[in-house]
């Protein structure tokens, strides 16, 4: 029986960028468990998944727009140096948290470093990135309907 929104499904995957390179993989761990419709995922992997059934494989293409979302230039930002502690090695390329006045704390991609401030790119580090997903089904639940 196919998957639908509401079944559990347990699923492997190995998730690569437009060049090849492998950013994630889950085979030699256990397998992700998620409920469809749930909104655990990324929705153009959810889309790929439905429809499919235990032992099934499949690539899965996901656009930015339905998996990490589009680089925003809003989010490169400067930052005043003061904010870090004094002596902490900020250079081009290296993550730092960044904690905000609200103090919501935020990792961010240090793009360029100044005299008194940092550019930095709080995007997720996947955005504006077409993934690809080798899944592989291992496992489905499928969700009970009720009788009327």
């Amino acid at each position: 029986m196919p998957i639908k929104t509401g079944d559990t499904v347990k699923f492997h995957f190995t998730a690569k960028l437009e060049n090849g390179k492998i950013v994630e993989s889950t085979r030699r761990k256990k397998p992700v468990k998620t409920k469809i419709g749930s909104q655990d995922l990324l929705p153009g992997l959810e889309q790929g998944i439905i429809g499919l059934e235990k032992g099934d494989k499949k690539k899965v293409k996901v656009s930015p727009i339905k998996g990490f979302g589009k680089k925003d230039k809003k989010l490169i930002q400067k930052v005043d140096k003061s904010i870090f502690k004094k002596g902490a090695k900020l250079r081009k390329n290296v993550t730092v948290e960044i904690q905000f006045e609200d103090g919501i704390k935020r990792r961010a991609l240090v793009q360029d470093v100044k005299k008194d401030y940092i550019v930095v790119d709080l995007n997720h580090p996947l955005a504006g990135h077409t993934m690809t997903f080798d899944i592989e089904i291992v496992d489905v639940k499928h969700a009970r309907v009720a009788k009327v």
